[in-house]
């Protein structure tokens, strides 16, 4: 696979190099062309300079060269502030384009095997410099300055100065010492390894037990005592050290609130929404590791509070609501040493019938089952993949795969996210996680010769049946654990592809079986034993195991063994491969057995290269177009189930052929999916209006993203 990517990325690069040499010369012809000051005789030349290097631009970014991307954006903003009159075109400006333009050139030549190296700070002193020479205009009023504000520190200086002594002690019985969060890390990660030598310890004395109690030795007696005793100081002090070192790596919420608060009003603005944004529970703090992970799921919540829950001022209105809406977040430390973050908006609510529809179309439930869902099953209905009350499809919303990926990393942090409604008046959304990452305990079984550690939060029972309790249901075994449901059971060994006893055909024989479940998928597991839990610590794979299916890591247990420790997500995903019971644990449709068609409109050589191997490695048939007048064109000649279409293309750009498409009677059904660099949300709105069923911008970009957005129109 790694060799196929390697091949397909090569073949990227020749692409760019090919078109990224089309752009420059037109650039550079375009530049020459500039008349300063006459901004009518400019205009095509300006056009035809913001497209190219807008696409350049594009093609940079598909392919990761940051630096060229960086360079051109800045270029076509400067041109985009000239097409919109807000820069003069002065000679001095067309003189440092010219000289950018050269920059440009050289960044080009360095992917292309030429010597030219260019290096961060010739970059950085370039895109000042065009931007100097650009905006000086608006800089001018800010020349003449404050030199009162110099003279103003001078007289404080003096001040400071007599003081300084005074708190010079002061300062030093409060001071603080910086540490890179990665240095406390490793010095945790390194006491943690203290519990694989509490657990050796205890091996030891286990195994001295029972020579004590073989031969009666009174010395042998008297070492077990003091190695007991021993045992419970290394104890203690392990925890202590480990407990000390894990609060040191707590972070309090001021930092990420204060970054939410500008995030809030930036999105606000963009949505033409009023919101006012609340927090308690600032000084609360948290392992900063666990805080790093929780900023993308609090931000998606948020983003869809905005998107979804908050109405616009004259609907609140019209409402009887406040015009600007609430957007609370309050955190609170219990006392069970977890943390609770609760996050409320008063807006319209979940729409409770667009969920269950959401849910009937992608084959969670029949309608009738729907129908029969209490209101909460329907609003946690939100956290399964694929559902959305949302018809329209953006970058930000109306996937449903944004709230699914949230609940999944909150899970993985051994955390729980739960929500409720009142529809037309409120959404509350708490997130429950421990404030520190727990040290990992685990249950040993055996399969076979193979020692496996089984992680202790996943196994709800453990228990020894007799063969003749497996019960057949279609070619799939079933077993009951207590008044529960049925539940599929399979060896682990087959699951784990490894060497393990048989049982024998003889009903009475005994088997040891440990239930496992996570998020609701549930499996028994046969083991040949059961031993006892475990304390130690996750480390990485390493490089022999990296590529192993269903192991997380190893630990260490007794005197030094290494022991796998199983993934249980992966486990439970590749059990339903082993039983013919897969549709039951994971609700997949088969797949259709005719290949969906897409007409692939893009200018750029690069991205629609790009875009061709992305979209055929998902099974489909794809005809790529040059830009929309191309693209319109095979519409008329051949048949295709879906359209995904650039934006800024030559001809017909990507809004007029989705116009095209939805107003022509054979082929408004077709669904258009816009794939672009504008993200701004006039542009989203403009696709919409257009009739785009979806829209995905460029500069969050995953190959994932198209392909399961193709999937939901197909």
């Amino acid at each position: 696979m790694g060799q196929e990517n390697d091949s397909f990325y090569r073949e990227l690069l020749n692409d760019f190099k090919t078109e990224s040499a089309e752009h420059y010369e037109s650039i550079v012809q375009g530049i020459h062309e500039l008349v300063p000051g006459e901004d009518d005789a400019n205009f095509v030349s300006l056009e035809t300079l913001y497209r190219n290097t807008h696409s350049l631009k594009g093609a940079a970014r598909a392919i990761s060269l940051k630096d060229i991307e960086k360079v051109c954006s800045v270029l076509e903003n400067v041109f985009g502030k000239i097409k919109k009159k807000e820069v003069t075109l002065s000679p001095e400006l067309i003189r440092e384009l010219k000289l950018y333009a050269s920059l440009i050139k050289d960044l080009i030549d360095g992917i292309s095997g030429s010597k030219v190296v260019v290096p961060g700070s010739r970059i950085s002193r370039e895109i000042k410099n065009l931007e100097k020479v650009a905006f000086e205009q608006k800089l001018s009023s800010i020349k003449e300055e404050p030199s009162g504000i110099i003279i103003k520190e001078k007289e404080n200086q003096k001040q400071y100065d007599c003081d300084s002594n005074k708190a010079h002690f002061s300062q030093i019985e409060n001071a603080s010492v910086r540490i890179p969060t990665e240095h406390l890390n490793k010095i945790l990660q390194q006491t943690e390894n203290f519990i694989a030598i509490k657990s050796t310890l205890s091996y030891y004395k286990s195994e001295l037990e029972e020579i004590s109690q073989r031969y009666n030795d009174t010395k042998v007696y008297e070492l077990l005592r003091d190695i007991s005793s021993f045992e419970n100081v290394l104890s203690r002090m392990t925890n202590d050290l480990i407990t000390s070192i894990r609060e040191t790596l707590l972070s309090n919420f001021s930092n990420f609130f204060r970054l939410l608060d500008r995030m809030v009003k930036e999105i606000a603005d963009e949505y033409n929404k009023e919101i006012i944004f609340k927090t308690i529970g600032s000084s609360a703090e948290i392992d900063r590791r666990i805080l790093d992970e929780l900023k993308d799921p609090i931000i998606h919540i948020i983003r869809n509070c905005i998107d979804h829950g908050i109405e616009d001022a004259p609907t609140r209105l019209s409402l009887g609501k406040p015009a600007k809406g609430t957007i609370f977040i309050n955190v609170e430390k219990q006392i069970d040493q977890n943390v609770v973050i609760t996050i409320d908006d008063d807006g319209f609510g979940i729409d409770r019938e667009k969920i269950r529809n959401s849910a009937v179309k992608n084959g969670l439930f029949s309608e009738s089952e729907a129908s029969q869902l209490n209101d909460k099953q329907v609003d946690d209905l939100i956290f399964a993949s694929g559902v959305t009350s949302k018809k329209f499809v953006t970058d930000l919303s109306g996937r449903g795969l944004g709230m699914s990926i949230v609940a999944d990393k909150i899970a993985r942090m051994d955390g729980t996210i739960t929500t409720e409604s009142t529809p037309g008046k409120s959404t509350r959304f708490t997130i429950t996680l421990p404030q520190t990452i727990a040290t990992f305990k685990g249950i040993l079984v055996k399969c076979g010769k193979q020692q496996l550690m089984i992680p202790s939060k996943f196994v709800t029972s453990v228990k020894r049946i007799k063969k003749s309790e497996i019960i057949n249901l279609g070619n799939g075994a079933m077993i009951r654990d207590g008044d529960g449901p049925s539940t599929g059971i399979v060896r682990l060994s087959e699951v784990m592809s490894i060497d393990s006893y048989r049982f024998t055909g003889k009903s009475d024989q005994i088997l040891n079986v440990m239930f496992i479940c996570r998020k609701n998928i549930r499996y028994a597991y046969i083991v040949d034993e059961i031993y006892e839990e475990y304390e130690g610590i996750i480390q990485n794979k390493g490089i022999f195991l990296g590529n192993t299916q269903n192991i997380a890591g190893v630990t260490m247990i007794k005197n030094g063994v290494v022991v796998p420790v199983v993934k249980v997500k992966e486990l439970l995903r590749n059990s339903g491969s082993v039983t013919s019971l897969q549709r039951e644990i994971i609700n997949q449709e088969a797949p259709s057995t005719e290949v969906g068609k897409v007409l692939i409109a893009e200018d750029s050589i690069t991205i629609r290269s790009m875009l061709r191997n992305i979209v055929e490695s998902a099974g489909y048939e794809v005809t790529t177009a040059v830009d929309g007048k191309d693209a319109f064109g095979k519409l008329k000649t051949e048949r295709f189930d879906i359209v995904v279409s650039d934006i800024e293309m030559p001809n017909m750009n990507g809004f007029e052929l989705t116009r095209n498409i939805k107003e022509h009677p054979e082929y408004n059904e077709i669904p258009v999916i816009l794939v672009t660099a504008l993200e701004s949300q006039s542009d989203m709105k403009k696709g919409m209006d257009a009739g785009a069923d979806a829209y995905i911008v460029k500069s969050s970009f995953e190959k994932s993203n198209l392909v399961e957005t193709i999937k939901r129109f197909l």
